[in-house]
Parts: structure tokens; C-alpha cells; sequence
């Protein structure tokens, strides 16, 4: 019998250690500390990255230009952050369901197991 990819050798089942640890998926502690649970951030330089480049293998020139175009992009936003300008705002439903979460996870210690995953289940469907 095998069990998570793995053929125990005296016929109980064991299950291997994940590949990366709880604590470093678990998204609990960022919520609580008003982090950010995703890596959109990381996702949205990529895209803009991609479009400087116009490119799929661009040359390392190409490359340089696009660093040094988003290092201008970036100098414009710090000096628009100096200048009292807001940074652009989540969509009005990321904001209220961000707020859903946060509220849930501030009762966990009050809230019972199934009730609480529902909760946070609830504000996590993807609407297609």
C-alpha cells in the first residue's frame, strides 16, 4: 500500500514530512499581522517585467533596459508617495473580503473548528 508516494517497508503507514513546512504556508499569522496572504505583488512586477520586455528569451541589453525602466517607474511612485499621493487601492470586493477574513480570524480562539474553516472557505471561492 502506498501512502503520500511512499511504500513504508514493515506494512504501516507513514506519511512523509511535507515538502515545505506548516509555518511557512500558513497564512494565519499574516492575517493577523496585516500582511499580505498572497504573493500578488511578486505576480503584478513579474507581468510588468513582461510587458518592458515585449519578449519571451530577450537579450541580457534588453534586460537591462527593462530594469532600468522600472527603476524610473519605481522613482516616479516613491516621489508621487512623497507628494501625499495614494497608492492605487484594492477592488472594493478583495477590500471587503480581506475585512471578512481578518474579522474571522480575530474569533478564532472563540469560534468552533468546522465554523471557522467555513467562514474562511466562504471568503475564498473564486467566483468564474
Amino acid at each position: 500500500m502506498y501512502a503520500n508516494g511512499y511504500r513504508p517497508i514493515y506494512g504501516d503507514i507513514r506519511r512523509r514530512s511535507p515538502l515545505f513546512p506548516l509555518s511557512m504556508w500558513n497564512c494565519f499569522t499574516n492575517v493577523t499581522a496585516d500582511l499580505p496572504r498572497t504573493n500578488n505583488g511578486v505576480e503584478g512586477w513579474h507581468n510588468t517585467l513582461y510587458s518592458l520586455l515585449h519578449a519571451a528569451h530577450p537579450s541580457i541589453w534588453k534586460v537591462i533596459n527593462a530594469f532600468q525602466k522600472d527603476e524610473n517607474l519605481t522613482r516616479v511612485k516613491i516621489e508621487g508617495f512623497i507628494q501625499g499621493k495614494e497608492n492605487v487601492s484594492q477592488k472594493k470586493r478583495y477590500k471587503l473580503s480581506n475585512a471578512r477574513i481578518e474579522t474571522i480570524c480575530s474569533k478564532f480562539q472563540e469560534t468552533p473548528t468546522l465554523d471557522y474553516l467555513r467562514g474562511i472557505a466562504h471568503n475564498l471561492q473564486i467566483n468564474v
